[in-house]
């Protein structure tokens, strides 16, 4: 049985083992694997921004110490002395490496599980972190603002364009910027008069203690709105702090009423994916 075998994987005769099989070999694993890699991402389809992650040191010696085994036993089973040419003492060349190669394996293994198991502390709220927290609420003015289709001499305003007001109702100047989002049943339509960039975000709003805007207005995207349709607006407030930090408050929606042709207040609108 064991001439049979040595027959069956005897090498000498076609292939001369030499100390360039084992590199052959690892170079086969490489690109076998490489492949697999390729072929495993185009084929499945991750969920999320799911990645495979790719450690060349790990690969190379995982797949080294896959060829020095796969070599080992070819040469086992061929009866080949693979580092004859080189003298003697070396043809444990390959099971030294093989040897250091498995052992650094399995230690970064035990490494990586044990760092598993490891979980930082969470950082207790110190003094610093607490007056960091008062600190930027400090900066966040009193700010009181609404849609509404009245104006302040008492007629109504007619769709498409929409009321807004707001006034700085704190003791300091307050900086700001206004993001207005229409919805039609549920459906953002962006915001409003790009075109002056109000109430996109992009300009920055000043206002004084004490001052405010009492009939600011901007106009739909859309002419007619049906008695069935939907109508919300969300105003979304980001104010500037002193250190420039932008804080961003709450959302705050108004639907529109048809048949009084004014707005009620929707402390929970439904937000789009740029407003959340």
């Amino acid at each position: 049985m064991g001439g049979s075998l040595q027959s069956l994987f005897q090498l000498s005769t076609v292939w001369p083992p030499t100390v360039l099989t084992g590199v052959i070999i690892w170079l086969g694993f490489v690109l076998l694997s490489l492949f697999y890699l390729y072929y495993y991402k185009r084929k499945i389809k991750f969920k999320g921004n799911a990645t495979i992650e790719f450690g060349l040191e790990s690969f190379a010696l995982r797949t080294f110490a896959i060829a020095v085994s796969f070599s080992v036993l070819i040469i086992q089973a061929a009866g080949v002395n693979l580092l004859a040419p080189l003298g003697s003492g070396v043809e444990q060349l390959y099971f030294i490496l093989g040897l250091l190669a498995s052992t650094g394996i399995l230690v970064a293994d035990l490494l990586r599980k044990l760092d598993s198991f490891v979980r930082a502390a969470p950082k207790p709220d110190g003094p610093d972190s607490t007056e960091s927290r008062i600190s930027v609420l400090a900066q966040v003015p009193k700010l009181s603002y609404r849609v509404t289709q009245t104006t302040t001499i008492g007629t109504k305003r007619q769709l498409p364009s929409v009321g807004f007001t707001i006034a700085n109702v704190s003791d300091a100047p307050a900086r700001f910027r206004v993001f207005a989002e229409i919805f039609l049943n549920g459906e953002s339509f962006g915001y409003p008069s790009a075109w002056t960039d109000h109430y996109t975000g992009k300009r920055i709003w000043n206002l004084n203690a004490g001052r405010g805007l009492a009939d600011g207005n901007f106009t739909l995207p859309f002419e007619n709105v049906r008695k069935s349709d939907t109508l919300t607006i969300v105003v979304t407030v980001v104010v500037i702090g002193q250190d420039e930090r932008e804080i961003r408050l709450l959302p705050l929606g108004w639907t529109y009423m048809h048949e009084e042709n004014e707005w009620y207040f929707e402390p929970a609108p439904n937000l789009s994916a740029s407003q959340k």
